[in-house]
């Protein structure tokens, strides 16, 4: 093979490869310095350490010749360039044993994945913000989808080229296998063809399967980056504005009038009246249009809250009906006569004739514990069966509302009430509230909150008969009576003035007491009102009580927007912007972690099958380890220096060879004939 020499920066080696006996080599830099090697020169590894001997040597002697004044390294500082020296000798050798570097891909990978999955998770449902530098939660994703790429393209390339070695020291192989094995540890695109055409395709062992799923994984690797980017989308979702505001209409005294009139008598004020008659004649679809609110983005949301209001309760009273028709005295006789009485044993309304309805609602002071008293008698149209009656009240009640605003459409649900009973320190404090509630727990930003009862006046607090706690009365107490009190929140505290109770009462008399509809000459004529209770003879329990339930939420509606301490007492919301949020596709997400799965996977099988004490010899994709490797001389002269690649390729098609250890100890490619 010819004489070998060398020359590595100061130390000069030489030797024939017909002379395997040891070679002594001479440093120049000291002639005590003396390195024996064998063989065709000395391994790479030798030839480092020669030169850093050769240079520290150097060193040495340049201080020697320097005078007195001159540095020179102390045997302190020599051992400190020693063990820096020898410690990243130490680390290099550690680099380069075994997996190490495969094992830091896994990790990076990994450490990618999580990356990935705690940003998914801690911005998921979150509005888009500006990030650091100006990048987005997808540039964020795509830069560690490539360093999870990078991390399991260390062991799946790495892998592969180990494999190839394992598969040329099994059995003689085709040498183009040692090119495509070369080739798939590179690209997707060579992996992929390396899937279907590596030896013979019937040919099972664990080396080709292994190389074959690993090639697999790399295929699927190169298809990673476009996935990721499906993984995070951006839908509209509502935002809490913090630059606007929002109340509803509510309150907790209501004490509205109009004009004083005489001695304990006053006007309705002209928003109520034209909340009854709205209320009575043509109330809207949703009463809840009428509350004073002002969403700016018309989507708003209120936590649960409780108000004055005005509540009702309807029955049917059809067995209290007195039928008179025919009897002595009946009035008029003896055609049909139907009555209802009053508490007194009254008439109080009657239908017969040609009267088919018939309606009352007195506005006596004797019956003050309610604002209204409605008592209807409906027949059929035309007498075609018997008639019926029902029976209304309402009255001063603390409602508890849910409400929202979404694309301007206004929602509001009751979820509870409370009715207000008499006052009972209207005579006994001269109070001027006909209706009072003390509640010992209210809503406070939608929560219940327990009311602090005190039994001594103080600021903020407001007195409360005994048997007006969580009570309604429907008596009142007289001027010399006792009367046990204590001291709530104003919060806590609800009223009803007499003057706004005695005018919506006199108010809603006016309106359909004595309410007629009257059969004349085939015709039914009436009021507005009287026809929307009557319907045309077909009034019953469900249709009264709908009629006079669309009255209070509209008088509720007013209530709430006059109440005694106006805006102050508005219930706050929070205002809905439509804003951009991030959504996360996790079925997307499994793609970057099935492929670290499968990387692990890979790797563990490869680590396993390896040959037990092979961590040195992992040659992995190192070009050194065919540089140092002898192939048979038939082999060899096959091509030469003018052969083209395609020539050579035709050459390792068609011949065999087996990665052996030869007799010098060098790795030997044997040639095992014509590919067969």
């Amino acid at each position: 093979m010819g004489t070998y020499h060398g020359i590595q920066e100061g130390v000069e080696f030489h030797n024939t490869a017909s002379d395997p006996s040891p070679t002594v080599i001479m440093s120049p830099a000291s002639n005590d310095t003396k390195y024996t090697t064998y063989g065709q020169g000395p391994p790479a590894y030798q030839v480092f350490e020669m030169r850093r001997k050769a240079s520290f040597d150097s060193l040495l002697l340049d201080g020697e010749s320097r005078d007195a004044n001159t540095w020179a390294p102390s045997d302190h500082q020599q051992h400190s360039v020693e063990r820096v020296e020898s410690a990243w000798e130490r680390l290099k050798r550690l680099w380069h044993y075994g997996w190490v570097v495969e094992i830091f891909g896994i990790v990076l990978a990994i450490i990618s994945l999580m990356s990935i999955f705690i940003a998914l998770q801690c911005y998921k449902d979150q509005e888009v913000k500006a990030w650091p530098l100006f990048i987005t939660l997808n540039s964020f994703i795509a830069v560690f989808t490539v360093l999870l790429k990078a991390g399991i393209a260390v062991p799946l390339s790495e892998g592969i080229s180990q494999l190839k070695w394992q598969w040329f020291e099994q059995n003689p192989r085709r040498l183009i296998d040692m090119h495509e094995f070369d080739e798939a540890s590179r690209d997707a695109w060579s992996s992929l063809l390396f899937m279907f055409r590596i030896d013979s395709m019937r040919e099972i062992t664990v080396t080709k399967g292994l190389a074959r799923f690993a090639a697999f994984v790399m295929v699927l690797a190169f298809a990673a980056d476009p996935f990721s980017q499906q993984i995070v989308e951006y839908v509209n979702c509502p935002q809490i504005s913090t630059d606007s505001q929002v109340a509803i209409a509510r309150t907790n005294n209501y004490v509205a009038q109009g004009g004083h009139v005489a001695a304990g008598e006053a006007d309705i004020d002209s928003p109520m009246a034209v909340a009854i008659i709205t209320g009575l004649v043509d109330p809207p679809a949703n009463p809840a249009t009428l509350v004073n609110v002002d969403c700016v983005s018309g989507n708003c949301t209120f936590p649960r809250f409780q108000t004055v209001g005005v509540c009702h309760t309807c029955q049917d009273i059809t067995r209290s009906i007195q039928n008179a028709t025919g009897k002595p005295g009946s009035s008029p006789a003896p055609v049909q006569n139907y009555t209802l009485l009053d508490e007194d044993g009254d008439t109080q309304t009657w239908i017969g004739m040609g009267t088919v309805f018939s309606a009352s609602a007195p506005a006596r002071l004797s019956t003050m514990s309610h604002i209204m008293e409605l008592k209807v008698l409906s027949a059929p149209d035309r007498w075609a069966g018997p008639p019926s009656a029902f029976a209304c009240q309402m009255y001063p009640c603390v409602r508890t509302y849910e409400a929202s605003i979404g694309r301007t459409q206004r929602a509001e649900t009751l979820l509870a009430s409370a009715r207000m009973g008499q006052n009972q320190l209207y005579f006994a404090d001269q109070e001027r509230t006909l209706f009072k509630l003390a509640l010992p727990s209210v809503l406070r930003n939608g929560e219940a909150s327990s009311c602090e009862r005190r039994d001594e006046a103080g600021e903020g607090f407001v007195k409360v008969a005994l048997a007006n706690i969580d009570a309604a009365p429907d008596t009142m107490a007289g001027n010399n009576d006792k009367v046990d009190a204590a001291y709530y929140p104003e919060a806590c505290v609800w009223t009803f003035g007499y003057a706004s109770a005695d005018v919506i009462k006199r108010q809603l008399g006016a309106e359909l007491d004595d309410a007629h509809m009257q059969l004349t000459g085939g015709v039914t004529t009436g009021p507005i009102v009287a026809k929307n209770i009557w319907r045309n003879g077909t009034a019953d329990l469900a249709s009264v009580d709908t009629f006079v339930r669309n009255l209070t939420d509209v008088m509720t509606a007013t209530i709430r927007n006059r109440g005694m301490n106006g805006s102050a007492e508005y219930m706050p919301g929070e205002v809905i912007v439509n804003g951009t949020c991030i959504g996360v596709r996790w079925a997307w997400f499994s793609y970057p972690v099935v492929l670290v799965f499968l990387a692990l996977v890979f790797f563990g099988l490869l680590v396993l099958q390896s040959p037990s004490g092979s961590a040195p010899r992992l040659w992995k994709s190192s070009s050194l380890a065919l540089l140092f490797s002898d192939v048979d001389e038939p082999i060899a002269k096959s091509v030469d220096f003018s052969s083209s690649h395609l020539r050579m390729k035709e050459v390792a098609k068609a011949t065999r060879a087996q990665l052996v250890c030869g007799s010098d100890g060098r790795a030997r490619f044997v040639g095992h004939g014509p590919d067969g």
